[in-house]
């Protein structure tokens, strides 16, 4: 179908174990999805359009430029990732003539501290005093708009003083390493494993006038940081503890996000050994978690 034929767009929520974010996010993109986010208003009010959602779910919105079976489209993508039932899901059709102010109406400037501002790339700068970021939504999480990137970016503008290199490990839009940079940290490397979050991510540090390293996880990084900041989800936290320890120099801190508040005990437990960690700060149902390496 040609795009200048589409009357409407299609939003498709569904409902998603933590567990299986990462690989139903891209396997989503890869089947016909051009736009993928979380829910951040489900994520702290905690319900949604038939059940509570558990402590351990999110509900993702998928968007689409063209019709589909629902329950086809949601059966091809769990048999993918290894989901053995279909999500619960809700549909809404957008029309095309609404599409740029519905989406320019979900990201706003938003104010992360006195010294810090998050802005979309279309809106003006609120505050020419402060530190403005400016961030392109796209394909990839990281728009300062989730409680966990806003924990990540407000330490982050506390902290980056005096402070030479940063790994902003899981970068997606590259929000946080760009917030280093910008914040005066002159070494800044992000790493995903999304081939399209390293687009982005170079496109809005180009924005920013930010000179990034921007990498993919295979390619060896033989360095250590002040700061190493990994904004994910727990398992995959878990699973790369020892990477992501080894890392921070001594001395340098380790910051960790995209937990849930009732994760935090099994995360810091996992890392007990490597970087004694703590509670830093607590913002709806997740907490940032950080400590610094001896």
């Amino acid at each position: 179908m040609d795009i200048s034929e589409i009357k409407q767009w299609l939003n498709l929520s569904v409902r998603i174990s933590q567990e299986f974010i990462e690989q139903f996010t891209d396997c989503a993109v890869e089947l016909g999805a051009i736009s993928v986010w979380i829910d951040c208003d489900v994520v702290e009010n905690g319900t949604h359009f038939l059940n509570q959602i558990e402590k351990d779910e999110l509900i993702l919105t998928l968007t689409f430029k063209q019709d589909i079976n629902p329950e086809s489209f949601l059966q091809e993508l769990c048999r993918e990732v290894g989901l053995k039932q279909i999500p619960s899901f809700e549909l809404k059709w957008i029309p095309d003539q609404e599409w740029v102010s519905y989406t320019q109406d979900l990201y706003k400037p938003i104010k992360i501290s006195e010294a810090l501002w998050i802005c979309p790339s279309f809106e003006k700068i609120t505050d020419k005093n402060a530190i403005n970021v400016m961030i392109e939504p796209g394909m990839a999480f990281g728009t300062g708009t989730h409680p966990t990137t806003q924990m990540c970016l407000e330490w982050i503008s506390k902290n980056a003083q005096n402070k030479t290199k940063a790994l902003d490990y899981g970068c997606g839009t590259g929000i946080l390493g760009i917030t280093a940079f910008k914040c005066g940290i002159p070494f800044v490397t992000a790493v995903d494993n999304d081939k399209k979050a390293l687009e982005i991510t170079k496109s809005n540090s180009k924005l920013n006038g930010a000179e990034i390293i921007v990498v993919h996880p295979e390619t060896p990084i033989n360095d250590s940081f002040d700061i190493v900041v990994a904004n994910i989800l727990a398992n995959p936290l878990i699973e790369m503890k020892n990477e992501l320890s080894r890392y921070v120099k001594p001395s340098g801190y380790l910051i960790l996000s995209g937990i849930q508040a009732h994760q935090s005990e099994k995360v810091i437990l996992e890392y007990s050994n490597l970087i004694k960690i703590m509670i830093l700060h607590t913002q709806s149902d997740w907490v940032l978690l950080g400590g610094r390496k001896t």
